[in-house]
């Protein structure tokens, strides 16, 4: 039995195309993958957040930045504070003043009230 599939694997892989490599991220937060941090990719990963734009496992890869398997405000923040060279506090008051639909302090808020009831 082996024989028959085997011998026919290469027409299988032909058809299909080669199975692809993991994805590795370079660059965390480059979601436009430029090699470079700006605003494009902060305006995009807000994009995510607020499901106006769906990632694709790339993108959403790159875009989690803390590497805890979820895209939320805290990820925003890191780009933030990357992009514009800031404090925690000064990224949450720049994406505050220029983004407001983001809610930032709210969602603070609710990620904090998860972090103390899963503990």
């Amino acid at each position: 039995m082996y024989s028959k599939v085997h011998s026919r694997l290469p027409w299988f892989f032909d058809y299909i195309g080669e199975p692809e490599d993991d994805f590795v991220v370079e660059l965390y937060g480059d979601v436009n993958f430029d090699g470079t941090l700006n605003v494009v990719d902060i305006v995009q990963i807000i994009g995510f957040i607020l499901n106006t734009v769906i990632p694709t496992e790339e993108e959403f890869l790159t875009a989690d930045i803390s590497q805890d398997g979820t895209l939320n405000i805290l990820d925003v923040i890191m780009v933030v504070q990357e992009v514009i060279g800031t404090s925690f506090r000064g990224a949450v008051e720049w994406l505050i003043e220029n983004f407001p639909e983001l809610e930032v302090e709210r969602r603070l808020m609710e990620l904090d009230k998860s972090i103390h009831f899963t503990k």
